[in-house]
């Protein structure tokens, strides 16, 4: 009388076929996944730029309705005071003490991402504390109103449709400011920070994504200069 045998483990066939469904659903999922990460990243990009936007009404509160300055001179936002990776130190900007946190002035993306148009160091250039730079045309104007000092308000006042701060790309960010007449579509701007746009914080402390063919339209019809006025 033969006793059946009972089989022990997976035959190479078997064992082939499994590597193969394995790789399978992680050439599936792996995508999936860095979609989901980067979509994490840009969420807390706009966490960065909401608490930015509080602070940046904590300090127009105390200074009269007025916004900080945006150039790379004293009274920087972002404690920018020169062109350079050593000229920027978030910690002696008009904000700082209004957050108390540097980590919020920098993207979860641009970690150790070299700004390349910047002068220092390959290890200063991936140090380099700041993602975020102000609309030059919006500094020192009153927040509300748009209005320099001593100034009337000007005709565009749909301060939901101007931009205070947008994330520059880590290969063009240069400094602290961002300048609407110097935009590019075609010089790689955003360098596909976000997908194909940027995030950015309008003068209303409302943060948005927006695509690069999005930005172009609202530059080229003078949305984020208050003083072009707007239908």
């Amino acid at each position: 009388m033969n006793r059946a045998r009972s089989r022990v483990g997976f035959t190479l066939i078997e064992l082939l076929v499994v590597i193969a469904i394995i790789a399978i659903l992680a050439a599936i999922l792996f995508p999936v996944f860095g979609q989901a990460r980067e979509h994490a990243k840009m969420v807390s990009c706009l966490s960065n730029l909401g608490q930015l936007g509080r602070a940046m009404r904590m300090y127009v509160d105390d200074w009269n309705g007025f916004l900080p300055n945006g150039t790379s001179s004293p009274g920087n936002y972002a404690g920018c005071f020169a062109q350079g990776v050593t000229g920027c130190n978030v910690r002696k900007g008009t904000l700082y003490p209004y957050i108390k946190n540097a980590a919020i002035f920098l993207c979860p993306c641009d970690k150790n991402v070299p700004a390349i148009q910047l002068r220092g160091t390959l290890e200063q250039q991936k140090a380099y504390p700041l993602s975020y730079s102000m609309n030059i045309k919006v500094e020192r104007r009153n927040q509300d109103t748009m209005a320099k000092p001593r100034s009337l308000p000007p005709k565009n006042r749909r301060i939901s449709k101007i931009c205070l701060l947008l994330h520059e790309g880590r290969k063009k960010i240069t400094d602290s400011e961002f300048n609407p007449w110097h935009w590019d579509p075609g010089d790689d701007y955003l360098n596909d920070v976000h997908y194909d746009g940027t995030t950015l914080l309008y003068c209303d402390l409302h943060a948005r994504w927006q695509s690069g063919r999005e930005i172009d339209a609202a530059i080229k019809r003078g949305e984020f200069d208050p003083d072009v006025a707007q239908p």
